[in-house]
């Protein structure tokens, strides 16, 4: 999008899809779960991040969805983006293992809350 608010719904719409696309997240979650247990895999699975990720997250995150709230309850773009997938993660996983308590309508509910606290 061309402006900050049509990145952020754009964004939203991709959170909310991650959320329910628990293929990706799960090969996520195994990657960085392998990676812990196997401290060589870790050093290379962060080299591969680092060569994707900008080099500094914050300031591309703040031009694409407008910058964190100054509020001392507030947290970095940076903080919000990988901390928001993490959970989502572990809501996917949670879905898997226990569908009668959390099942997909749960998830994508679940996230959008999570996403309007984080952002």
């Amino acid at each position: 999008s061309s402006t900050v608010e049509g990145n952020f719904a754009a964004f939203r719409k991709y959170f909310l899809n991650f959320a329910t696309d628990d293929t990706w997240g799960f090969l996520l979650l195994e990657f960085r779960l392998y990676s812990v247990r196997n401290p060589n895999s870790k050093e290379r699975l962060r080299k591969v991040y680092e060569s994707i990720l900008p080099v500094n997250e914050e300031e591309s995150y703040s031009s694409l969805l407008g910058p964190a709230s100054k509020s001392k309850e507030a947290i970095s773009r940076t903080l919000a983006v990988h901390t928001g997938f993490s959970m989502l993660t572990a809501l996917q996983l949670e879905c898997k293992f226990d569908p009668n308590t959390v099942d997909s309508g749960a998830v994508r509910k679940i996230a959008g809350r999570l996403f309007d606290m984080l952002f």
